[in-house]
C-alpha cells in the first residue's frame, strides 16, 4: 500500500507549482503610503492592479466609461494628462495584432492638416514597443511615423515640443502602447496610456477575463 503521507505532501508540491493569475505579486513595490489593490472590470473584461494611496493627492477612484477605464481624484479632479487609464478593444479572432491596430487606428487617423492626415495614414507603422517589458506572452505595440515623414518629424521634435505625427493613438510624449495577450484571448487587446513616470497601475498586471 502506497504511503499516505508521501502522497500528500507530492500533492502539495504540485499545487505550490500552480500560482493562479490573480495571486501573481506586483512587479514592483508600491509608492511610500500605498499599497496594491486588485480590481476587476466585468463589463471591460479586464483584472489589473492599481495603487490604493493614503495621501488624497495620490487616491484615484477607478471607474469604467464606455470601453475606457478611467481614474477620477475625488479631492481635486483637476489633473495634468490624461484622466484614461486604458481602452479596451476587439478584433476577429483570425485578424492579426497589426492588421487590427493598422485597420482601426492608422487608417483612420485624424489630423486638422488634410495633407498632414494623409501622410500620416500613408507613413505610420505598427512596430513593437520596446519600453516597457511585460511578463510571458504579453505582446506590446505602438504606431510610428516612418520614411521621409517620420525623419521630418524626428527633426522638428527636436527644435521643440509638437505632433509626434501619428494622431492620439500614436507614440506620444507619455508613453502609450498597444497590450496584446494572445494566450489569454485573441479577440481582445487594449491601448495602455502609461504616462513618463511609474504609474499608479502595475503594469505587469493586466490580465483579460474570459
Amino acid at each position: 500500500m502506497k504511503n499516505p503521507a508521501l502522497i500528500l505532501a507530492c500533492l502539495l508540491t504540485v499545487l505550490a507549482g500552480v500560482v493562479k493569475a490573480e495571486d501573481l505579486p506586483a512587479s514592483r513595490p508600491p509608492e511610500p503610503g500605498c499599497t496594491w489593490k486588485r480590481h476587476e472590470f466585468k463589463d471591460l473584461g479586464v483584472r489589473l492592479l492599481f495603487q490604493d494611496c493614503k495621501n488624497p493627492d495620490q487616491h484615484y477612484e477607478l471607474s469604467v466609461k464606455d470601453n475606457r477605464l478611467e481614474m477620477h481624484r475625488p479631492s481635486n479632479d483637476v489633473i495634468f494628462g490624461s484622466r484614461c487609464l486604458l481602452e479596451v478593444f476587439s478584433k476577429p479572432a483570425k485578424q492579426s495584432i497589426k492588421d487590427a491596430i493598422k485597420d482601426n487606428f492608422v487608417d483612420k487617423i485624424e489630423l486638422q492638416d488634410k495633407v498632414e492626415e494623409h501622410l500620416a495614414r500613408e507613413s505610420c507603422r505598427v512596430t513593437a514597443f520596446s519600453n516597457v517589458a511585460l511578463r510571458g506572452d504579453k505582446v506590446t505595440l505602438t504606431i510610428m511615423p516612418s520614411g521621409k515623414y517620420g525623419k521630418r518629424i524626428d527633426k522638428e521634435l527636436k527644435e521643440g515640443p509638437r505632433d509626434f505625427g501619428c494622431g492620439q493613438y500614436g507614440r506620444g510624449q507619455s508613453w502609450t502602447y498597444f497590450e496584446y495577450h494572445p494566450l489569454e484571448s485573441v479577440t481582445k487587446y487594449a491601448f495602455v496610456v502609461y504616462g513618463q513616470d511609474a504609474p499608479l497601475l502595475d503594469e505587469n498586471s493586466i490580465e483579460f477575463l474570459k
